[in-house]
């Protein structure tokens, strides 16, 4: 018996919005003494392209496990 498929969803996918995070980003170059440094703001938009598909997936098959069709 085949187990029914589960949608995957992220951990805290409604807040991440990247149109915050330019704002955020904005808000933070017009109103700090310094800059955020740039692995700030690199780890900033990888976290929000985390789980989206369009930026790459893999899907892998246990052939062990795989139950006949």
């Amino acid at each position: 018996m085949r187990r029914k498929h589960a949608r995957f969803k992220p951990k805290g996918a409604p807040h991440r919005r990247p149109q915050r995070l330019e704002t955020f980003l904005a808000y933070a170059r017009d109103s700090y003494d310094t800059p955020l440094p740039r692995y700030v703001e690199e780890e900033l938009r990888g976290y929000l392209r985390c789980g989206v598909f369009a930026h790459g997936f893999v899907r892998a098959r246990c052939e062990a496990l795989a139950s006949p069709p």
